[in-house]
């Protein structure tokens, strides 16, 4: 798979960085587990500390935008994401 950083910005109110990105596919779908281990490894980053808001695929191409954000501290992104954005990304287990 290969990922490209499409636009990228500070949000200073709410303590993160907002990543927009392109993954492109080598065979099918990609898991978000998946992207997030190679985001992590490409741009450095402990994997407690940002989401993927989402990934969605592009009608007509093999490849997904999505929308990365990344978090000063674990406390700060707790507060302020929904649950099932960190369900979704591993971070909380199904019990909470």
């Amino acid at each position: 798979m290969k990922i490209e950083i499409i636009e990228e910005k500070e949000n200073p109110l709410l303590e993160r960085k907002e990543i927009k990105f392109k993954v492109i596919p080598e065979k099918g779908g990609e898991k978000y587990e998946d992207v997030r281990e190679k985001i992590a490894a490409m741009l450095d980053l402990d994997k407690n500390k940002f989401v993927i808001q989402y990934m969605k695929p592009q009608f007509g191409k093999k490849e997904y935008r999505g929308f990365l954000k990344i978090y000063n501290d674990e406390k700060t992104m707790k507060e302020i994401e929904e649950e099932y954005i960190l369900k979704r990304n591993g971070l909380i287990g199904e019990e909470q």
